[in-house]
């Protein structure tokens, strides 16, 4: 299956996908790695989301805001072209 480049360049999708990633942070963080480390829960769980979970988020963040930055400015450029000929 084969994505389309509108894909690429459409905001909900780019939002539903960070969403999505986020979601995936927070369950490693609360439900798959306390099952596979040593200790209680809450430490396992705390330690992991402050480890892992929050460079993670801050990644999916950072690069999904770019990205959404990066639309706009493509946007604008095409929207310009078109009005200025």
């Amino acid at each position: 299956m084969a994505m389309k480049k509108d894909a690429f360049l459409n905001p909900k999708a780019i939002l539903t996908s960070m969403c999505g990633m986020l979601l995936g942070v927070v369950i490693y963080c609360g439900v798959i790695a306390p099952l596979f480390k040593d200790g209680t829960y809450s430490e396992t769980a705390g330690e992991t989301f402050r480890d892992t979970g929050l460079g993670m988020g801050v990644g999916v963040l950072v690069v999904g805001a770019v990205w959404l930055i990066a639309i706009a400015f493509i946007r604008r450029g095409k929207n310009g072209n078109e009005h200025g000929r």
